[in-house]
């Protein structure tokens, strides 16, 4: 009994002197006088100054030298390039300094997030197409603000770089046959990029490729190829825009849903000429724009192209083009509403052979006011009594005899819709009818538009002038 007993009071001593000496559970505050982990500040941003009395003297230096927040400040001078930026910084130019490439690649290339340049004349890159040789070169999202590119290849060229924002830069493209020129503004595959109050001159294009919901907003592009350029794009806003003198205004390529709104096409009167041209291109909105002076006004080409789509265009300014809106005949499901056309040498076109037809020019009792509306309003209620009809037999056989254009506007013309008008049998099928046409021309800013100044327009004034002469000389003898 008591070596049991002696047992039982040895493990019980063991026991005791386990659980007093047994770590605290992981629960347990610690002491209240340990030392706290204090998190080593962050570096602090830098300026960095360049110029010829200032802490660098070469702007490659600077930005070897700087990191993440820094600023690199440039005073004025010419800084040879190309230079590469790799660190997230403010590149700031005073007094407009220059950076030349020497005529080799790209003159600047940002390759970090969060860039941001600015004040800077970029000039002389690279003259190769195969390396997309550009004045600035953009890789990840970045900021290019108020620089001057000129005699580059490509201006600003924007690559898989979100977000990026593009503004009030000024781009003069070199002095190329148009084929061999780069374009102004690329944007590929950077969905969410703003295009804003640049000014392009003389370059090849301004084009979105795979980029959605892009602003472009308040540019100014002339003499250049396309003015703006749509490729695979969907959900981008073109507002207040002027595209003037170009080849093409405005052409949207296998996209959809792009809003067009308060643009000014005009005067681009290349080869094809349009204002604004759609290609198998769905869910368009037009809305408020000018459309003048062009070869063309409007061109749909199947478009739209998804089943059970439309394209909307509304309370537009179609005036004084050689054609206001061509057709492909195939084309169906474009709504056309309160919409002015105005002396348009050819209202309305169809550019090839086959049944033009399933386009709607009236809807709710809203039509579009046409110049050469023949009908009357008795009532005086703004609205035709009579469709419109729009026809027209040298039109007609202007569609199938091309050539015939050179008789535009001349003696020849008029005498054949007289006659068309006056036996019934000579008159061709109405292109398009309209129920509810507009007797008043829609208010719209067409005051700073000049009308047509295109070669038409010349042989057209030779040819009344022609006549007049004739006139003149008959009533003398």
């Amino acid at each position: 009994m008591v070596a049991r007993a002696s047992v039982a009071l040895g493990l019980a001593l063991t026991a005791l002197t386990l659980w007093t000496v047994s770590p605290a559970p992981s629960s347990a505050q610690p002491p209240t006088d340990a030392a706290p982990h204090v998190a080593a500040p962050p570096p602090v941003a830098r300026t960095l100054d360049v110029g010829t009395d200032r802490t660098y003297r070469d702007l490659a230096a600077a930005l070897a030298a700087a990191r993440d927040g820094d600023s690199v400040r440039v005073h004025g001078g010419v800084h040879p390039g190309p230079v590469e930026i790799t660190a997230s910084i403010a590149l700031v130019g005073e007094g407009r300094p220059v950076i030349d490439g020497g005529g080799k690649g790209t003159v600047v290339t940002l390759r970090a997030a969060g860039v941001r340049i600015s004040g800077f004349t970029v000039r002389n890159s690279g003259n190769r197409n195969d390396k997309e040789d550009a004045g600035i070169g953009v890789y990840a999202p970045a900021t290019v603000v108020d620089n001057v590119l000129e005699d580059v290849l490509f201006g600003i060229d924007v690559q898989r770089a979100p977000g990026s924002v593009v503004s009030d830069n000024t781009v003069t493209g070199r002095d190329l046959p148009m084929p061999r020129r780069g374009d102004a503004i690329r944007v590929w595959e950077s969905a969410g990029s703003r295009v804003e109050r640049n000014r392009i001159d003389r370059s090849r294009d301004v084009v979105m490729w795979y980029s959605n919901d892009v602003q472009v907003t308040d540019n100014t592009v002339t003499q250049s190829r396309y003015g703006l350029h749509f490729m695979y794009a969907t959900g981008s806003h073109v507002v207040g825009n002027r595209l003037h003198q170009n080849a093409v205004g405005a052409y949207a390529m296998y996209s959809s849903d792009l809003v067009y709104v308060r643009n000014q096409l005009t005067g681009n009167h290349g080869p094809s000429g349009y204002g604004l041209a759609l290609k198998e291109s769905s869910r368009i909105t037009i809305l408020d724009n000018v459309i003048a002076g062009n070869r063309t006004g409007l061109y749909f080409d199947n478009s739209p192209l998804d089943a059970g789509t439309v394209n909307n265009v509304t309370r537009n300014t179609i005036a004084y083009n050689d054609i206001g809106i061509a057709f492909v005949p195939s084309v169906k499901r474009n709504v056309f509403t309160a919409n002015r056309f105005e002396d348009n040498l050819q209202q309305v076109a169809v550019v090839a052979s086959g049944t033009f037809e399933g386009n709607v020019w009236t809807q709710d009792g809203v039509g579009n006011y046409w110049s050469n509306y023949a009908g009357f309003d008795a009532d005086g209620d703004g609205v035709g009594d009579i469709p419109h009809a729009e026809t027209s037999l040298f039109h007609s056989l202007l569609e199938v005899h091309p050539t015939l254009r050179l008789y535009t506007l001349s003696p020849a013309q008029s005498a054949l819709d007289l006659a068309a008008r006056a036996f019934p049998a000579f008159r061709p099928p109405a292109t398009l009818t309209d129920t509810a046409p507009f007797t008043r021309a829609p208010t719209a800013a067409l005051s700073a538009v000049p009308p047509a100044t295109g070669p038409l327009v010349g042989l057209s004034a030779a040819y009344i002038a022609l006549a007049a002469a004739a006139m003149w000389w008959g009533r003398l003898s």
